[in-house]
Order: C-alpha cells, then sequence, then structure tokens
C-alpha cells in the first residue's frame, strides 16, 4: 500500500524511495515487538 502511493516508471518499477519510506514505516513496529519480546528471551 505505501509502495503502491508512488508512480512506477517506464520499465514499470517503483522508485527506491518508495522501498525506502516503507521499511521505514515497519522499523518501529519492530523495534517495538523486540522491547516486548527481550526480556522473555533473557529469561530462557
Amino acid at each position: 500500500m505505501i509502495i503502491g502511493a508512488w508512480p512506477r516508471d517506464a520499465a514499470g518499477h517503483y522508485p527506491p524511495e518508495a522501498y525506502a519510506t516503507a521499511l521505514t514505516f515497519t522499523a518501529p513496529g519492530m523495534l517495538a515487538t523486540l522491547a516486548w519480546y527481550w526480556p522473555m528471551l533473557r529469561q530462557a
């Protein structure tokens, strides 16, 4: 959905900025998940 917000080029590819933005939006969620599970990993 985020990547699709950018127009495709003549070859049908999305620009690198589209992928960078999509990864930027998912990074906080991944970090929050890591922070949630980190104490459980240390106890095992």
